[in-house]
């Protein structure tokens, strides 16, 4: 049925109703009222859409390409599954792609960077429980979550450093081999 007026609703810019069979009452399916507000299963839209409905999907049932239902969001390309949140806060997609102010960690090899001497970096460990430049435990615990692409980079940073370190090894291991060899 369009255009269905129900008491004590402002007049509908545009109305769809379906009668329920076993209350006789309308049921709204689709409303959009004088302020834009869409409704979805609602008359009374409390913001721009409002989905009133446990479920919605754009797409037929066998292509979804968007459904929000059973305390998830889903997003697909109508074959596959291409990212999905629950209500847990668990997400899943197949890539995800974080993108940073800061510089990438290349610095490192620079020929003015200073590493720390592994002895200072012993005490700075023994003292701190945790590597330089990098929070505590305690310190992240504060935090209202963690920024994964600073983390990355400064992940990528302490890889370096121990890239640096195992090559600082390896030339010692080489001049003590050509001593012991004489």
């Amino acid at each position: 049925m369009l255009g269905g007026v129900v008491p004590n609703i402002p007049s509908p810019v545009f109305d769809i109703n379906t009668k329920n069979s076993c209350t006789g009452f309308m049921s709204p399916i689709f409303y959009v009222n004088e302020f834009k507000q869409f409704g979805f299963g609602t008359n009374q839209p409390a913001s721009t859409y409002h989905f009133a409905t446990p479920s919605f999907q754009i797409g037929s049932s066998n292509t979804t390409m968007f459904k929000v239902a059973d305390d998830e969001i889903r997003f697909s390309n109508g074959n596959n599954e291409l990212f999905k949140v629950t209500g847990t806060g668990l997400v899943y997609a197949r890539r995800i792609k974080v993108t940073t102010a800061n510089p990438f960690p290349d610095y490192v090899f620079d020929n003015d960077y200073k590493l720390m001497p592994l002895s200072d970096l012993n005490t700075y460990l023994k003292t701190n429980k945790h590597l330089p430049n990098i929070n505590s435990a305690a310190e992240y615990a504060k935090e209202d979550g963690v920024d994964i692409g600073e983390l990355q980079l400064k992940m990528l940073e302490k890889i370096e450093e121990l890239t640096l370190y195992i090559l600082q090894q390896e030339k010692r291991i080489a001049e003590l081999e050509k001593v012991t060899s004489k």
